[in-house]
């Protein structure tokens, strides 16, 4: 179905990031497996690792899937090393943003791809109840909610714009039209 889409879609970049590999344990064969998989699947639309990808030289090349393998024992050219995830880790909109501020401003890695995840995040303790235990309202839609404040924040980072925005619910049109934008501005 991905390979599906990446062949209708040429000029549209797919990036896979694979990670939390529940039961393959240490078990080098099913990674190289899975890897084998991939390669097949996607063949020569896969960005190799240690290009330095633009919109132009994928289209140029036809490639559009790029594959993250957040598994350290492997090194192979179509898998690229882990990226990194940035998020709140709060129920607390001013929290995720303070956060991702942060990211932009120190720790913003400049030589790979990175996420800001515009993500709430349930607490694990107690307060989780708050949360869960809803009679009138529910997580997502605390989640709903927030994402127009969160929004806001993606278009006033200016040119600290973020290399690659999540969030669990970017189905919402404004989402989808605020990252294009934040590339038209570029």
């Amino acid at each position: 179905m991905i390979n599906d889409w990446a062949e209708r879609h040429p000029r549209e970049i797919i990036i896979l990031a694979l990670s939390h590999f529940k039961g393959f344990d240490q078990k080098t064969e099913l990674h190289n497996h899975l890897i084998s998989f991939i390669k097949t699947l996607f063949g020569p639309k896969v960005v190799l690792r240690g290009v330095t990808p633009t919109l132009r030289s994928c289209w140029d090349q036809g490639t559009n899937v790029i594959v993250s393998y957040d598994y350290p024992a492997i090194h192979d050219s179509y898998m690229w090393s882990k990226i990194s995830y940035f998020y709140g880790d709060s129920m607390k909109i001013a929290r995720v943003e303070s956060v991702l501020s942060e990211v932009l401003e120190k720790t913003r890695p400049s030589h790979c791809f990175f996420v800001c995840g515009l993500n709430l995040t349930l607490p694990d303790d107690a307060r989780i109840c708050l949360y869960v235990l809803r009679l009138c309202d529910s997580f997502a839609n605390v989640v709903r909610r927030s994402l127009p404040r969160l929004l806001l924040w993606v278009k006033q980072q200016g040119s600290r714009k973020p290399n690659i925005v999540a969030s669990d619910l970017a189905g919402r049109e404004d989402f989808v039209s605020a990252v294009i934008q934040l590339n038209i501005s570029k």
